[in-house]
């Protein structure tokens, strides 16, 4: 338990410090607690713009705070709204009972996500800064945790994984996701928003016109810029449905530069020394410029995305065709067709060597015959019989000399269809490289901006610097010097706010546009070698075919062949009984 007591007391003197060095200890007049203003300075830094309201009681900027804030967390405490509303000066005040049963929300949501500090409900009525202040940073803290997830993007997301009908549709989708605080994804259904950006994007607005917004809205609580519609690709200002003209845009410029020159001009010579160092650096640090510069990057990167994807898309579709057309073609066992070939080969030209030895004794015998001479060479007379016989001899050479011709013809057309069928195949199996991969796989990875997360992040550590700066000068001793400061912390704060969204978008953005081009170059080389393969295969199987028409049409003269051979041989008429290492398997040439 001391323990405890000890590392809160060491955490609040922090807290004092920072408060110390951060904020000043008056607002109207009034002496704060430094806690106090360590939680006004925490909910403005992280965009909650109700405690730049000046008007509002301590209960309604920091009760009011700690409710939007962990509203983030738990949206429907309980499956029911929330209950909070800041009350204005011109509302009717709160009763108690009403404030209790706001607290009591609020106590219950803090339990939802195990807050480790707790609070009475009477230290949140008197608004105990001293306790209240750890809640708030715990609060506060797990909120930025929770944005860090990329579950915080997933409207962002969600443009990356869509199949638009048109370019402009996704890029319409793009700069609107874009544009929108992921913040605000957590409360679009809360009443409390963000401050609007609009005015950070406005390269007409200098820094007096800004300036001047935060600080009207100090002391009126109601912004006077209009409101900027994410939704409008051309960046066009509406409110509700109704555009605003450029012509009303200039005059809420000129109405806010009225302001700062009545702000400015009643102040004293300290003070205008000190506002004229706060416009100087948000002039020099040329925000707007930057952020339409940035924004038109990011719109780029999209484009190049979305035709990437598009190109992407059309590779799957082929890919798929492709792989459903392999789908349909023959499976061929090589090694099988070939050992029936080289055996048909082998015995055709077995049944051409036996046919040309039979042959050559046949041309000898009709020779004999044709010369009238008996088997001791001496001649004899004309003899019908031997001329017939002669005849008879004369014919079966002739089928004999045609047998021999197609047992070569067989063994050569064979050959030459394998061979061709062996060429295409191993055109198919080796693919030729060259074919199949870009000159610059490369190519398109070069394509992408890799600067613009660092680009947001140098502009952020200016902003970031802007703050400390600030923050390291001498505590305001005049009312509207410290009025200029608060409205410059805020400016600033929602600018960190602001980079700091683009900047994990940008981050996003990047990991997608690299991710695509390597899933683009694998599916280019898979989609380029199937198709080379479709095409391969294709003529594979014209050869293969072809090559089984061949030996199925020359298969009756080996198996007529085969029959006379055996029966020669007085093995009878059976082909059945033909030797194992005889027979044709022709199953491997069924279509």
């Amino acid at each position: 338990m001391n323990r405890n007591k000890n590392n809160k007391k060491g955490r609040q003197a922090q807290l004092v410090q920072v408060a110390q060095r951060t904020v000043n200890s008056t607002i109207t007049g009034k002496p704060l607690s430094t806690f106090h203003e360590v939680i006004l300075h925490q909910l403005s830094m992280v965009g909650y713009h109700r405690v730049r309201y000046f008007s509002l009681s301590g209960y309604d900027m920091i009760v009011g705070g700690i409710a939007w804030a962990v509203s983030i967390l738990v949206p429907e405490p309980n499956g029911h709204p929330w209950k909070f509303r800041e009350s204005l000066p011109d509302d009717k005040k709160k009763t108690a009972s009403e404030k209790r049963s706001e607290i009591a929300q609020i106590i219950y949501a803090l339990q939802k996500i195990n807050c480790p500090f707790d609070a009475t409900e009477q230290e949140f009525l008197n608004v105990d800064s001293s306790v209240l202040v750890d809640i708030i940073t715990w609060v506060l803290q797990r909120i930025s945790r929770q944005t860090m997830d990329m579950d915080r993007f997933k409207c962002f997301m969600a443009c990356f994984n869509m199949k638009y009908e048109d370019e402009a549709a996704a890029a319409l989708d793009f700069i609107s996701s874009l544009r929108r605080p992921n913040a605000n994804q957590y409360t679009e259904s809360a009443r409390i928003k963000l401050f609007d950006n609009a005015i950070l994007r406005d390269m007409k607005a200098d820094s007096r016109i800004i300036i001047a917004e935060y600080l009207q809205y100090g002391q009126t609580g109601v912004k006077k810029y209009p409101s900027f519609v994410p939704s409008d690709e051309e960046g066009r200002h509406k409110t509700g449905l109704s555009e605003i003209s450029e012509a009303q845009y200039e005059k809420q410029r000129q109405d806010l530069k009225k302001l700062s020159n009545k702000i400015y001009s009643a102040s004293s010579d300290t003070t205008k020394q000190f506002a004229d160092k706060l416009f100087s650096a948000i002039d020099n640090l040329h925000l707007a410029e930057n952020i339409i510069e940035l924004e038109q990057r990011f719109k780029e990167e999209a484009a190049l995305y979305y035709a990437m994807y598009a190109r992407f898309s059309e590779l799957e579709a082929q890919l798929s065709a492709a792989t459903k057309y392999t789908s349909f073609l023959t499976s061929f066992e090589v090694e099988r067709i070939t050992d029936v070939v080289a055996t048909t080969i082998s015995r055709a030209s077995m049944f051409h060597t036996d046919f040309s030895q039979e042959l050559e004794l046949a041309v000898e015998v009709e020779k004999t015959l044709a010369a009238n001479k008996d088997q001791n060479g001496a001649f004899k007379k004309y003899c019908p019989f031997r001329r017939e016989k002669l005849e008879n001899h004369r014919k079966e050479r002739l089928i004999l000399q045609k047998k021999a011709q197609i047992a070569q013809s067989i063994e050569q057309a064979v050959r030459k269809a394998f061979e061709e069928y062996i060429e295409v195949r191993q055109k198919r199996e080796q693919g030729s490289m060259a074919d199949n991969i870009d000159d610059d796989p490369f190519s398109m990875l070069n394509e992408i901006d890799h600067t613009i997360a660092s680009d947001i992040n140098e502009i952020l550590s200016t902003v970031n610097k802007m703050i400390g700066h600030v923050n390291s000068m001498p505590q305001p001793k005049e009312r509207t010097e410290y009025d200029y400061r608060v409205a410059y912390i805020g400016y600033t704060s929602d600018a960190c706010m602001f980079l700091s969204d683009w900047l994990g978008k940008a981050k996003f953005l990047k990991d997608q546009r690299r991710n695509l081009c390597e899933r683009n170059l694998r599916l280019s080389f898979d989609t380029k070698k199937m198709c080379h393969l479709v095409k391969c295969a294709s003529r594979e199987n014209a050869k293969y075919h072809a090559l089984s028409d061949l030996l199925f049409q020359k298969r009756k003269y080996m198996s007529t062949w085969e029959q006379d051979l055996f029966k020669k041989a007085g093995a009878g008429n059976n082909s059945s009984e033909l030797p194992k290492s005889w027979e044709l398997d022709y199953a491997a040439f069924k279509k």
